[in-house]
């Protein structure tokens, strides 16, 4: 119960990490890198909560993941296409298409390959990346053999990844995305929730932000800083982060119980991806907030209200059974 607490308490606080994150660009705070970690967050707590589950039919479990993830995606593409032609604003064709198939995000892994994006839908490029990641994995699922034999050796198995993942960076290849899913993965076999391992990862957290920190302004814009030295310091920053609320949690695990058993918690978890779908078209682009005038804390207030409304529009539409059962009646547990 208490991990499942503390993955529901992660998985909410990622969630406003990634709206803080981009909040800060219609604060205009240019430096806000420390909150930039949300995604790597949730993809090694995706890879966590699958690496124990046994997925008997793969067929219904990707519908199941087609309705879960993409109905409520594709509403709010729909949304955000049919407002920008409505006022008679620009959008490109191939990028509806990109974005129709969730394809949009592989030049987060084909660094050198341009797909752009609809203004205000540019986060959605981590759907790409988690199925991506799903494929893998159903792969891995289908042949328990080599499943096992790569749970049984993680550590060889990440320095391997790691060291490959310089190498493709180099050749025009991000696998740091990958990798992160699959040390979840893989690590939710193995007993790591421990203190040796919590003072490894949080000497190599320090040691990576400090790198990055100080090569900042030196290598900025390079292959080696962007896509090598910051993001394998932002996955450490995720690990780090995520073990140690699961520690805090474990260790207040009635606090934590008891807050996720709460109806406003409740609420929050469940809305948490609605959320990122909507949060972005308000602050980033021609539908952002910013244009309604105002100083940054209406403009605030403003966009909490609709992002909120909208995120409820988008649960009640696209799941209507499970949206009517979290709000009116939120279960104990909602993990």
């Amino acid at each position: 119960m208490s991990k499942n607490a503390g993955i529901s308490i992660i998985r909410v606080l990622a969630m406003f990490s990634i709206i803080l994150t981009h909040w800060c660009k219609l604060a205009q705070i240019n430096d806000y890198q420390l909150f930039s970690i949300g995604v790597e967050i949730f993809l090694f707590i995706s890879g966590y909560l699958y690496g124990k589950k046994e997925i008997s039919n793969k067929t219904l479990w990707i519908k199941t993941r087609i309705k879960r993830l993409m109905f409520p995606y594709w509403m709010v593409l729909i949304l955000i296409a049919g407002t920008r032609l409505l006022l008679e604003m620009n959008i490109s064709i191939k990028n509806f298409v990109l974005n129709l198939f969730s394809i949009q995000g592989i030049n987060r892994i084909l660094l050198n390959l341009d797909t752009g994006s609809i203004e205000g839908y540019g986060q959605t490029w981590f759907l790409t990346i988690l199925w991506v990641c799903y494929f893998i994995m159903l792969l891995l699922k289908s042949n328990k053999r080599i499943d096992d034999y790569l749970s049984n050796r993680p550590v060889c198995l990440f320095a391997i990844l790691a060291v490959l993942q310089i190498v493709m960076a180099f050749c025009g290849v991000q696998m740091v995305y990958i990798i992160c899913y699959f040390m979840g993965y893989f690590l939710s076999r193995k007993e790591w929730l421990n203190k040796k391992i919590y003072a490894l990862i949080t000497c190599l957290f320090i040691v990576l932000s400090i790198v990055r920190l100080t090569t900042r302004n030196i290598f900025d814009g390079t292959i080696l800083y962007d896509h090598i030295i910051a993001r394998w310091s932002f996955v450490a920053m995720a690990i780090w982060i995520i073990m140690t609320l699961l520690f805090v949690c474990n260790r207040y695990k009635r606090i934590s119980e008891n807050i996720v058993k709460s109806k406003a918690w409740s609420i929050m978890d469940y809305l948490s991806y609605p959320l990122f779908l909507t949060h972005y078209a308000l602050l980033s682009g021609d539908l952002s907030v910013k244009f309604l005038g105002g100083n940054l804390i209406v403009q605030t207030l403003i966009f909490a209200l609709l992002t909120m409304v909208l995120s409820v529009i988008v649960a009640f539409t696209t799941d209507w059974s499970g949206a009517y059962n979290v709000f009116l009646n939120p279960p104990k547990n909602n993990v």
